[in-house]
């Protein structure tokens, strides 16, 4: 499981966050979404790849800025990071 924080284009509402959390969410292996709307970004924790956590946001309507991406793997859901940030 990996953790991602994804910086999205576009978001500007309530609306753009739910729409945004409802692509991916409905992936098989993701277990948190959380979009922060003020900051242009949401956090995954999913076994998908970046490129399918991208394409989720893309279907939504939203670009991705790949360069403001960062993410870690997790251990076994203990919250403690098993890889560099």
């Amino acid at each position: 499981m990996a953790a991602h924080t994804i910086a999205v284009e576009g978001m500007t509402c309530r609306n753009c966050e739910v729409l945004v959390s409802e692509e991916l969410e409905a992936l098989p292996g993701v277990t948190m979404v959380a979009v922060d709307l003020a900051a242009g970004t949401v956090t995954v924790e999913a076994e998908e790849t970046l490129a399918e956590l991208h394409a989720a946001i893309e279907l939504a309507g939203y670009g991705v800025t790949r360069a403001g991406e960062s993410g870690h793997a997790r251990a076994g859901g203990d919250g403690i990071p098993s890889g560099p940030e």
